[in-house]
């Protein structure tokens, strides 16, 4: 399923580049929590597509532990690896040049993630939702794009990699986790991004 969204989602915008405005993109936020975002937008006049890709390194259920004295002693816990991928079309209420200013976007999103507990597991998500955000050139042709949004997990299924039984990924929040946890179905996010004019 993922190599068909990301073939499809390719195919897609390269039709649609042919004399479109091309933004290339990093997500600043993303990368400081160890889940590295790149995309490639493309559009003109008040309309664009994008593709994000990202990976996902950070650990399942990660927090630093300290010592009664405060010294740092390390991170607990679990490897995850994992994909992310969303495609976006994305609406400018009034552009000043092309595809930059406030913005409504719809997107979907697929993700999959690998947690090695002693028995590992796989899970896979498909979402949806509507994200509202700004868009603007800093000098040349660099700019910010700043975005949040809401969304609901529409699909979600784990499952232990080896027996193949159905399983719950839940975390361990230090307070209120049961309602932290009952919050995993929806999407909540945030982007804050970097952008290079590549095209246009």
């Amino acid at each position: 399923m993922k190599k068909t969204t990301l073939i499809s989602s390719c195919l897609l915008i390269l039709s649609f580049t042919a004399n479109a405005q091309l933004d290339t993109k990093l997500n600043i936020l993303s990368l400081a929590n160890r889940k590295p975002e790149i995309s490639l937008e493309a559009g003109y006049d008040k309309f664009s597509l994008e593709l994000i890709n990202g990976l996902i390194f950070k650990k399942w259920g990660q927090a630093s532990v300290y010592d009664d004295e405060g010294n740092y002693l390390g991170d607990t816990g679990y490897k995850r690896f994992g994909y992310n991928g969303v495609l976006k079309a994305n609406y400018y209420f009034s552009p000043d040049e092309t595809i930059d200013g406030w913005k409504l976007s719809p997107y979907l999103r697929y993700r999959m993630t690998n947690v090695d507990f002693s028995d590992p597991v796989k899970e896979h998500r498909f979402g949806a939702g509507l994200m509202f955000g700004r868009k603007g050139l800093m000098f040349d042709q660099f700019g910010y794009d700043l975005e949040a949004g809401f969304g609901y997990w529409v699909f979600s299924k784990a499952k232990l990699r080896q027996s193949g039984e159905p399983f719950t990924l839940e975390e361990e929040f230090p307070f209120f986790g049961e309602i932290m946890n009952s919050l995993r179905k929806y999407d909540i996010p945030f982007r804050a991004s970097v952008f290079y004019r590549i095209g246009g």
